[in-house]
């Protein structure tokens, strides 16, 4: 599926024509992808085709795990020679990686802010203040949904761990394998 789908696709631009092509390729609506990669609504896919969102590390992980897409020529555009594919896979998981941190910092700063805005209110209750249990809830729901994400973010980072030490075990006994047959 990879090969194919890298082969077939002609090199565009960018990561969200890439992903449109991707999509099309695979015969599925925008729908039909968004429930297969595990989101509510097709807008999360729209958005990103048409370039108003940047890919989530979880979403590049989810495109790698269910269509056996090359992430690295999904976010560059090039197809990896195979004498450099580990290599090329290494870079990928790589990016991956900083994707993962990018959004780890992103998730930690509005959690920062939401716990602190949910102390604000409790005080404010405590004191007497017409603080309704609604906003209270509502701000407690957000700081679980962040640790929720940062919880799948912490997968990811060791999914992303495991296959550089996967590839470079893969590197390594290739290596030793050419050794071998060197007279």
């Amino acid at each position: 599926m990879q090969e194919e789908c890298t082969q077939n696709i002609t090199n565009d631009d960018n990561f969200h024509s890439r992903l449109r092509k991707v999509r099309k390729h695979l015969g599925l609506s925008q729908q039909e992808f968004s429930k297969i990669l595990g989101f509510a609504s097709n807008a999360q896919i729209s958005n990103l085709e048409r370039g108003e969102n940047e890919p989530t590390s979880d979403l590049l992980r989810k495109l790698a795990q269910h269509f056996s897409i090359d992430i690295h020529w999904l976010i560059t555009g090039q197809v990896a020679p195979s004498a450099n594919k580990a290599a090329k896979y290494r870079l990928a998981l790589t990016k991956l990686g900083k994707y993962i941190l990018a959004d780890a910092a992103r998730i930690l700063e509005q959690k920062e802010f939401v716990e602190d805005e949910l102390q604000r209110l409790l005080k404010l209750k405590a004191k007497g203040n017409n603080i309704s249990d609604e906003q209270i809830t509502q701000t407690q729901a957000v700081v679980i949904s962040d640790n929720q994400r940062l919880l799948e973010l912490e997968k990811d980072r060791v999914w992303t761990e495991n296959a550089m030490r996967e590839e470079s075990a893969i590197q390594e006994e290739f290596e030793k394998s050419k050794d071998k047959k060197k007279p």
